[in-house]
């Protein structure tokens, strides 16, 4: 298995399964050249590329970004519900998705490609090969195989 890579811009929020008025909008931290990237909050309140390996800037998982940002710019991010992603990878229906593992942090993972010491930073579930029910879930739980 390997990470979902999100080709596109366009990613969709579904109206029906989340709040868009409760949705956090933090200025991003670095920045995001896409939407669909997993983004954590760093120290300074800002949302950086989550990394489940715990070498980057933030380990845990906020949510999805929904658009590209520049460093310094607002964000919107996508905390619940269910957010479908135009990725060049599809997922696989059932999959529990991690945050920040593979070649780039932020992207999206299943269980198969963390490793030893990675940490289980739970995104959310494929609901379809193209969506994905958002329920960050930061276990901050080492994995040992």
């Amino acid at each position: 298995m390997t990470a979902v890579v999100v080709t596109s811009d366009a990613v969709l929020l579904d109206a029906a399964t989340a709040a868009p008025s409760n949705m956090p909008r933090p200025l991003a931290g670095e920045d995001f050249n896409t939407g669909g990237l997993v983004v954590g909050l760093g120290p300074d309140g800002r949302a950086f590329s989550s990394d489940c390996r715990a070498i980057g800037v933030v380990t845990t998982v906020l949510g999805i970004t929904l658009h590209p940002a520049q460093e310094g710019c607002p964000v919107s991010v996508a905390t619940s519900g269910d957010v479908t992603l135009s990725a060049g990878d599809v997922m696989v229906v059932g999959d529990v998705y991690f945050g920040g593992r593979g070649l780039t942090a932020g992207n999206l993972v299943p269980d198969a490609d963390l490793g030893s010491g990675d940490l289980s930073q739970v995104v959310g579930i494929a609901v379809t090969t193209r969506k994905i029910r958002v329920r960050p879930w930061n276990t901050d739980i080492a994995r040992t195989a």
